[in-house]
């Protein structure tokens, strides 16, 4: 006859297991999709916990099983899927528009809420003129290459070829 402890302890490692399993399959259901210009996409499972960089004009991801690079051109966005977050709308409202070796901001944007910075967070130093109908920034004094944007405290990717 089986004893309460002995039970108890079957029970134990039970629910360890059960627990243990239920991680690693929300794990692996959590995933990094890019989605490429040309209409495609590629998903990292976030369980091999990639790493993001920039380097030039390249995203690269980088885990212990994954090694890829792609142009940034070439990535129009990042989405997640099987994450729970507190986020309820990833989408912000574009007050700006680029054009060509120009950024134009709607009339809304203040001047002093614009700073732009290189793909490692070092801000770039910029002159902004005001016309009627909002700031422009003039990208031709910087190298080509991956920017961040960030307007109003909403950070986007910017490319300067």
């Amino acid at each position: 006859m089986k004893t309460f402890p002995h039970l108890l302890e079957k029970w134990i490692i039970l629910a360890f297991l059960f627990f243990t399993a239920s991680i690693i399959h929300a794990q692996k259901n959590s995933t990094l999709v890019l989605w490429h210009a040309d209409g495609t996409q590629t998903r990292i499972e976030l369980f091999k916990k990639p790493q993001v960089t920039f380097d030039g004009d390249m995203i690269c991801f980088n885990s212990p099983v994954l090694n890829v690079q792609y142009p940034a051109s070439d990535v129009l966005k990042f989405t997640y899927e099987g994450l729970t977050t507190a986020i309820n709308s990833p989408q912000a409202a574009m007050s700006y528009r680029q054009d060509g070796e120009r950024i134009l901001f709607d009339s809304s944007v203040k001047p002093s809420s614009i700073a732009l910075y290189t793909a490692d967070g070092a801000r770039v130093p910029v002159s902004l003129q005001q016309s009627a109908q909002g700031a422009v920034l003039s990208l031709s004094g910087i190298p080509s290459g991956v920017y961040l944007l960030s307007v109003d405290g909403k950070t986007s990717k910017i490319m300067k070829r």
